[in-house]
């Protein structure tokens, strides 16, 4: 997921937008159809492999790179910046329509702040 915030106007040491970047590691979603055993099944092996694990982590980095790149690229003149979320458990509320599940989520922030010079005139 991606979600940006902008402002066009911001106090001089807050940032002018904020870029939000969520993922989400499929292997760790429940399909539609299952149920909790055949989840548990299927997710436990990939939730317990630390090398599985560590691999979605630096997949995700690479993509947080690459987007910040992108953005110092193409505003020369902004200063970009990367603020980490560590990575959580979102456990899904059990109700009529969903089985007590939980995804694995990583998320960051690309913080991005803009100077701006103003010419007398």
């Amino acid at each position: 997921m991606l979600e940006i915030q902008a402002r066009p106007e911001h106090p001089r040491n807050a940032a002018a937008a904020r870029m939000l970047i969520s993922g989400r590691i499929e292997a760790l979603t429940p399909r539609p159809s299952e149920d909790a055993e055949a989840y548990r099944k299927r997710a436990e092996p990939v939730a317990t492999d630390p090398k599985a694990l560590e691999l979605y982590r630096l997949q995700f980095a690479a993509l947080v790179d690459r987007v910040r790149d992108a953005l110092a690229g193409a505003m020369p003149t902004a200063r970009v910046e990367v603020e980490v979320a560590e990575p959580r458990i979102v456990r899904r509320r059990p109700g009529p329509a969903t089985r007590s599940s939980s995804r694995r989520t990583t998320g960051t922030t690309i913080r991005t702040t803009t100077t701006t010079t103003r010419r007398a005139g």
